[in-house]
């Protein structure tokens, strides 16, 4: 079982850092297409180099100021510490949020699995479907609800499932 734990954990660091790496690509091509609203701010010496200075205290390196211009440009505040998306998406992120975990806590059909037991906390019942977007019989469904006009039903597509609907 060793092997295979080192293997698995090997998959995970490439899936990581691959993912990482689209991310980041991603991020830049994002400010590349906001160039003009970036263009429009213009930062001091001083305030460059307390950009830079900042993030070689904190960060070991510096970064372009251009996240800082696009945050400037939208919020009309200088801030040398605005944490830049693509060290957000790129480095805390996947650190705080690891991408299986969330995936599963994404998934809103787990939310009465995971959470049911607080107290105060609503979880608004769902209406049980079948594969391949078969709905229940009313009598069928586990929890319907009792003072509902319309019921919307957003049918979920598993991995590896064709999706049908437009064939």
């Amino acid at each position: 079982m060793g092997t295979v734990h080192t293997i698995e954990n090997h998959l995970t660091a490439i899936s990581r850092t691959i993912r990482r790496v689209l991310v980041s690509y991603s991020e830049r091509q994002n400010i590349q297409k906001k160039r003009k609203l970036i263009d429009k701010v213009s930062l001091t010496e001083t305030q460059k180099q307390e950009i830079k200075e900042f993030f070689r205290k904190n960060y070991g390196k510096s970064l372009s100021t251009a996240w800082h211009r696009l945050y400037q440009s939208y919020t009309g505040i200088y801030c040398k510490d605005y944490f830049p998306e693509i060290l957000f998406s790129t480095r805390l992120e996947p650190k705080l949020n690891p991408y299986r975990e969330a995936e599963i806590l994404g998934d809103k059909s787990f939310l009465p699995l995971l959470f049911s037991g607080i107290e105060g906390l609503h979880i608004p019942p769902n209406l049980s479907i079948l594969r391949k977007r078969h709905i229940q019989k009313r009598e069928q469904c586990s929890v319907i609800p009792s003072r509902s006009l319309y019921v919307i039903i957003r049918p979920r597509q598993m991995r590896g499932e064709k999706d049908d609907r437009h064939q």
